[in-house]
């Protein structure tokens, strides 16, 4: 490894980028928030994809943008927040189309939120809280737009 440009802890997971942009990542991987393609946990880094600029971890899901602002995520999705559609498990980082210039994300436990070049804010995941802002507790599996009153 030549050096870490960015580092990010998720519950029992842990992923950093290195000086050439690339995505390694280790520990806990029972939903696939490693990205290696396995639900087999790693004791050592393991190199997950190229081209990245910013990375976070949440509870059990992981979520990157690239250089191109595009957002990738993968891992434990059973409230939907990797914003794929679904609540289905990815073990291997996924593009998330339903966004598009992503300049900013950040993770919680079972929900995501990012921010677009606009400074548009896009959320989507568990919201049984109101974490969400919604003005309810329906969870979302795809980005939907906050809007501020």
């Amino acid at each position: 490894m030549s050096g870490v440009r960015q580092l990010s802890l998720g519950n029992h997971h842990s992923c950093i980028i290195d000086n050439f942009s690339q995505l390694w990542c280790w520990g806990y991987n029972s939903g696939g928030q490693v990205g290696d393609g396995s639900i087999t946990d790693r004791s050592t880094p393991t190199q997950t994809m190229n081209g990245a600029s910013q990375l976070k971890l949440g509870g059990r899901h992981s979520c990157m943008v690239d250089k191109s602002s595009e957002l990738w995520c993968w891992g434990w999705n059973q409230y939907g927040q990797l914003g794929l559609g679904d609540s289905s498990n990815r073990d291997v980082p996924t593009k998330v189309n339903a966004v598009d210039h992503v300049t900013k994300v950040s993770l919680g436990w079972y929900h995501t939120l990012l921010v677009d070049e606009d400074g548009n804010i896009m959320r989507m995941g568990y919201n049984g809280h109101g974490q969400l802002g919604l003005g309810d507790n329906a969870n979302q599996n795809t980005p939907k737009l906050l809007t501020l009153t």
